[in-house]
């Protein structure tokens, strides 16, 4: 099954005709893509010292509780596609995120991969959904055991490796 990417041919005619027409795509690019707040570093610094790997470096795993959320004083905007992190790692096939919301019973997962692994199959066995390479799923339980469950899932997409 051949995987679409979210970018196609039509997606950079039409951004290049918008930049013919003056649109200002140096602006744009820089606030939408290399302007980030105190917040958002901090949680992403955060994420970063505690990624987790397994099965050989091709899975990597974040977990964000709220105590993380608080000390980086971040909200809602800046947890914004935070989930693209462990997946943007050298050698990484799915990157995992894990995030705490109101409760420690409260967990949202998002997984992102690479073409050649379904993200939408991993996040139904836990009856969620989306796309081949993004999709997600809500945990009713602590962190710590839906990665633990969720390892035993991977195992079916990553069997002869090591974890």
């Amino acid at each position: 099954m051949k995987k679409k990417a979210n970018t196609t041919a039509n997606t950079l005619r039409i951004a290049s005709l918008a930049v013919e027409a003056g649109a200002p795509h140096v602006k744009l690019n820089r606030k939408l893509f290399r302007t980030r707040t105190r917040a958002r570093v901090k949680i992403e610094g955060l994420i970063n010292a505690r990624l987790e790997f397994y099965f050989g470096g091709k899975v990597a795993i974040s977990s964000i509780s709220s105590e993380m959320m608080a000390e980086a004083g971040a909200n809602e905007d800046d947890v914004d596609d935070i989930a693209s992190i462990p997946g943007s790692i050298k050698g990484v096939m799915a990157g995992i995120t894990f995030r705490e919301l109101t409760s420690p019973l409260d967990c949202k997962v998002s997984v992102r991969t690479s073409p050649t692994v379904d993200a939408n199959a991993i996040a139904a066995t836990f009856g969620g959904g989306g796309h081949a390479m993004a999709s997600g799923f809500s945990l009713d339980r602590p962190m710590a055991e839906g990665k633990a469950r969720l390892l035993e899932v991977l195992k079916d997409f990553f069997p002869a490796d090591d974890m």
